[in-house]
């Protein structure tokens, strides 16, 4: 998805001339990723996770839990052993893990 979307990125706001600065691409660049990896989702905005029964990191009163989105709408949200509803869950974000590299 990060992937996706940073493509975009690249190709809709910003496709660098061979004149610019190529510091400058790879500041904007590293600050894009930076941003997509610490965006949050806010429940309140109405802004629900689109995948159900992925894990995602969720703002939970005063604590952070990883949580799991359901399609059920009375509950839709699960941690381990119970649920709750929209009003419990402040905020999530996707978690995002690093892709296993190979060695040659």
């Amino acid at each position: 998805m990060f992937e996706k979307e940073a493509e975009e990125w690249w190709n809709n706001k910003y496709r660098p001339s061979l004149y610019d600065n190529v510091s400058e691409v790879w500041q904007d660049g590293a600050e894009f990723g930076y941003n997509k990896a610490n965006e949050w989702h806010y429940v309140k905005d109405g802004d629900l996770p689109k995948e159900f029964d992925k894990p995602y990191l969720c703002k939970v009163n005063s604590h952070f839990e990883v949580g799991y989105f359901m399609a059920y709408k009375e509950q839709p949200w699960h941690f381990d052993e119970y649920y709750l509803d929209n009003e419990d869950v402040i905020a999530w974000k996707e978690i995002v893990l690093p892709k296993e590299i190979k060695e040659k």
